[in-house]
Parts: C-alpha cells; structure tokens; sequence
C-alpha cells in the first residue's frame, strides 16, 4: 500500500514538471516551423 502510494506521488511529480516543459518545448518547435514556412504572425 504504501509503495504504490510513494509510486504514485513519483508519477504525480513527473507529470507536474514534465508537462510544461514538454509543452514549452512543443510550442517552441511549433514556433521554429511555422517562421521556416515563412509565415510572420509573431512581429518580425
């Protein structure tokens, strides 16, 4: 009980940071293609 407790407060941990970072991550990559396409919404 108690180590599917600790296990899941890991994958809990995990999550909380491993989701903006992956999301930030994405966004960027996002970013990088559409300013390779040419398309200019971001200002420059």
């Amino acid at each position: 009980m108690e180590r599917e407790f600790i296990a899941y407060g890991l994958i809990a941990l995990l999550a909380i940071i491993g989701l903006p970072l992956a999301g930030w991550s994405w966004e960027k990559r996002r970013r990088m293609k559409l300013r390779r396409q040419g398309i200019k919404r971001y200002g420059h």
